[in-house]
């Protein structure tokens, strides 16, 4: 969570200084990008040695699925084509985390991940008024201001993609009281606004209507949910 400002600072400084000329254009060494890769499977790797009462089954689960990652990572540095772990270092979070729910405990997290998180978009809702302030170009203006903020990222969707997490996090799985909670909300509109993002504002309201409402209203906008999706 700490460092992943450095994976971004070559994207963002380019941004900031005018210098960016395509977002599919890689800024930062790749090589800082697949160490911190490997360093976040090796942290779990060695998390996992630490939890008690862990099924064998799981164990084995969980080691095959990092044998499996491995592999791509292997590819890069034998074929000599750092894009090779592209195509997976995007998905396998999502894998960790299905994994991880059946394997870490509740508490696995802790404190530490909680103050970790708070550094991190504390410093990325500095960054997006920074780039707010400084009225960068790259996606528009408003007035002498920068239309849309991605702070610590590149992508204003990613950006707002962050914001969703952080407010869902600290809303329904940490333990904080109601002032905690309204500053956090607070925050995290501002983010939502300062980057702009029509789909991370929509997904805000889900996450706030979920939280404000009875479990009834909650049953009924699950079964309606996908149906309102669909159409449309």
């Amino acid at each position: 969570m700490l460092i992943t400002p450095i994976t971004n600072l070559g994207e963002v400084t380019a941004l900031l200084t005018g210098k960016i000329e395509s977002q599919s254009i890689l800024y930062t060494p790749i090589y800082v990008k697949v160490l911190k890769d490997i360093l976040m499977l090796l942290y779990i790797f060695f998390s996992v040695l630490l939890i008690k009462n862990l099924k064998l089954s799981n164990l084995l689960l969980f080691y095959g699925f990092f044998i499996t990652i491995l592999i791509p990572i292997a590819l890069t540095f034998l074929e000599n084509s750092p894009y090779i772990i592209y195509g997976i270092r995007w998905f396998y979070p999502f894998l960790i985390l299905l994994i991880s729910l059946k394997i870490f405990r509740d508490d696995f997290l802790g404190k530490g991940f909680e103050y970790a998180l708070l550094l991190v978009f504390s410093l990325h809702i500095l960054m997006q008024t920074y780039q707010f302030f400084s009225g960068i170009s790259w996606y528009g203006t408003f007035g002498n201001y920068s239309l849309r903020n991605p702070g610590i990222f590149l992508i204003p969707n990613t950006a707002a993609f962050f914001t969703c997490t952080v407010l869902y996090y600290f809303l329904f799985l940490a333990n904080r009281g109601r002032l905690f909670k309204a500053l956090i909300i607070s925050s995290s509109i501002l983010s939502l606004i300062l980057s702009n993002s029509g789909t991370g504002i929509l997904a805000a309201i889900l996450i706030l209507f979920f939280y404000f409402s009875n479990k009834t209203i909650i049953g009924v906008s699950a079964f309606a949910l996908p149906i309102v999706i669909l159409i449309f």
